[in-house]
């Protein structure tokens, strides 16, 4: 298998869909009727899972269940046009994402978000679940760009498990 490699900029402007893309995934799912159960708890499992793959700092796990987890809430929300923008989803999570090194402290704080995200889904309260999408897309954005930055100043590492505010 090979890895695409974006330029910076067609880097960001893929993030800035993916926002778009995971804040309506977000609204369409916590305002379905009847949100299925099994779907619910097969998006726990996931975050649950993520969270142990955090604490492990199994980068590669860690990311695969990032991706199901997207994937599901995607799926979920059986919205056709949504459905097809998965490639970018999919294009952000391997181009990006598996390119960067140890990220514990991150990977932590997304299982956190992951979780959040899926409470507020439950909750059906439609704005949060947006906010709480599309921040978690910023706050990735923003990790992996100042990891870039330390990557391009040969610091690699030694910043990239600190604070990031989102943009």
């Amino acid at each position: 298998a090979k890895v695409a490699v974006y330029a910076l900029d067609e880097s960001l402007a893929l993030m800035e869909v993916r926002d778009v893309i995971d804040g309506l995934a977000a609204i369409v799912l916590a305002r379905r009727v009847i949100l299925d159960e099994q779907t619910v708890a097969i998006l726990r499992g996931l975050v649950g899972d993520m969270e142990t793959a955090a604490r492990a700092d199994d980068k590669h796990r860690f990311l695969a269940l990032n991706a199901r987890f997207h994937f599901g809430i995607i799926d979920a929300t059986h919205h056709r046009p949504l459905q097809r923008q998965q490639g970018v989803v999919r294009t952000t999570s391997q181009a990006m994402y598996l390119s960067h090194g140890h990220q514990p402290v991150r990977h932590g704080r997304a299982g956190i978000e992951h979780r959040q995200i899926l409470e507020a889904i439950e909750a059906r309260d439609e704005t949060k679940a947006e906010e709480l999408a599309r921040a978690h897309i910023r706050m990735a954005a923003d990790f992996w760009l100042r990891q870039l930055a330390d990557d391009l100043k040969g610091t690699a590492g030694e910043s990239s498990d600190g604070d990031f505010p989102a943009r």
